[in-house]
Parts: structure tokens; sequence; C-alpha cells
């Protein structure tokens, strides 16, 4: 899935795979144990994307509640950002998927 719109110079940025709960390697709780301490208490990651970046979403009492966010986890952008806006909420992120073929 591809998600079109307010990312980096409105690139397209592909969706590998959202995470869920259960005895697997999508689990969300690993996940979310594996980059806590690069996030801190305010995001959560949803998905990745093929390269193992992470879209994050601000958690409810954050100063980015419910914002969906590209978040590159081993490097930082050239501008020195270490995440970009997506979209203002998590239905607006979802809205915004379309499914291309692969060429």
């Amino acid at each position: 899935m591809v998600i079109h719109g307010n990312s980096r110079e409105n690139v397209a940025l592909i969706v590998n795979r959202f995470y869920g709960i259960g005895d697997w390697d999508c689990n969300l709780g690993h996940v979310v144990d594996t980059y806590k301490h690069q996030l801190g208490e305010d995001y959560i990651p949803i998905c990745d994307d093929p390269g193992g970046n992470e879209f994050i979403i601000g958690v409810c009492g954050s100063p980015d509640e419910g914002q969906v966010f590209f978040w590159p986890h081993d490097n930082f952008f050239d501008d020195g950002k270490d995440k970009y806006f997506i979209a203002g909420s998590f239905n607006e992120f979802f809205d915004g998927l379309t499914e291309e073929e692969a060429e």
C-alpha cells in the first residue's frame, strides 16, 4: 500500500505491514519495546515501510496526539528533522492509502 500527500515533497511512501497483537514478528508490543528508547513515550510505531522505517502516531496526551509521522529509525533527513508529518489523524492516514500494482 502507498500513502501520497503530505510526505516529503509529495513522494509516495510504501506501507509494508501494520503491527498487530500475536506471536509473530509484527507484534506491536515487541516493536514498541524495540523503539521506546528512541521514540520516548509520546509516539508508538503503527506500521513500517520495506526498509524498516516506521510510521508513528502521537499517543493520547502528547503534543502530537493522533497525528501520523514518517520516522526513519536509523538516520536523520538532510534538513535535520527526525520525523515528517504525514496526516492529522489515523483515519486521514488510512484513507490516504492506495493499492498499487508492482511493476
